[in-house]
């Protein structure tokens, strides 16, 4: 089952046609007919093989014995070809942040387990190569010459890349070819080709983040709040409360936050030493009409000010 998607893949086969039946027993547009059309015919039987790929298709109608006979030669190429896996680990081993998300200009790592799954074949002289989205460069070189891979043997091939500071944003598509020789049952020297792919996300977003809050009028204030060289972001909602939130995506929640003020918050934080103590200070306003000071302890001040305060 490594080898699914060639030429055909499972999606095809089990595609649903229009009165909602699989291909398999509904022809509505000719779907099947295009795939497996015998000149003007369509055929009676059609033989897949362990690559997915079809073995022999015909109008007539086989004997048992003739269908034993295919389904052994398919058997036969079973067991006589290369079963190989490239299994992906990646690895963000590159990155300016280390928070394990893919921002632009950040690199990482794929690491490839090859796998000889054969029953039969060794694969001979095994080549991988590497292409990438518009947007990356393979910085460890495209091609590794992995060698020959033993029934039931295992190799590694490792690959380098570092993504552009105008990569797109979304998905990062990486595309490998593993290709290998072999003999054939009938001692032909053969060639083998493997293709996988997979994708990695890239994004500006931070490890925790986003995070999900209610609707913000205002703009966040980050600033150090508890002077552990940490920033912290402080936001106050349309629901009236007042969220500080770590660099990490975590909130805070003790005994004073996410702290109620009873009514929207509109205007934004804004952060001095006011009262000279060597803590950082943040005021706040809100519907309440009430205006708030907090430092890293909690709630200082809580002033009154009988009229709606809505700016910073």
């Amino acid at each position: 089952m490594g080898d699914l998607n060639q030429p055909y893949s499972c999606t095809q086969w089990g595609n649903v046609a229009t009165s909602g039946m699989p291909l398999i027993t509904d022809d509505t547009g000719l779907p099947m007919f295009g795939l497996f059309h015998t000149d003007n015919l369509l055929p009676s039987a059609v033989y897949i093989d362990h690559t997915m790929t079809v073995h022999y298709k015909q109008a007539g109608h086989d004997s048992e014995s003739t269908i034993n006979d295919r389904i052994e030669e398919m058997l036969n190429n079973l067991y006589g070809a290369p079963i190989l896996t490239a299994n992906p680990e990646i690895a963000m081993d590159n990155e300016l942040d280390d928070d394990g998300v893919l921002n632009p200009g950040e690199g990482f790592s794929v690491l490839f387990t090859f796998t000889n799954n054969s029953f039969e074949a060794d694969a001979l002289g095994a080549v991988a190569s590497l292409t990438v989205d518009t947007g990356g460069t393979i910085t460890s070189g495209a091609i590794i010459d992995i060698g020959d891979i033993p029934i039931g043997g295992t190799a590694y091939g490792e690959y380098s890349l570092l993504l552009d500071e105008q990569v797109a944003f979304g998905e990062f598509n990486l595309h490998l070819i593993l290709s290998a020789d072999y003999i054939n049952n009938s001692g032909e020297l053969a060639n083998y080709t493997k293709e996988a792919s997979l994708t990695v996300d890239v994004s500006l977003n931070q490890a925790g983040f986003p995070v999900s809050t209610a609707e913000l009028r205002s703009s966040p204030l980050v600033i150090d709040l508890d002077g552990d060289g940490d920033v912290e972001i402080i936001a106050g909602d349309n629901n009236g409360f007042v969220h500080i939130y770590n660099a990490d995506g975590s909130e805070v929640e003790d005994d004073t936050f996410p702290y109620d003020t009873g009514n929207q918050i509109w205007g934004s934080a804004a952060a001095a030493d006011m009262d000279r103590d060597g803590f950082l200070d943040f005021v706040i306003t809100s519907k309440s009409k009430h205006l708030y000071i907090f430092d890293q302890n909690g709630l200082k001040t809580d002033y009154n000010a009988n009229k709606y305060l809505m700016g910073t």
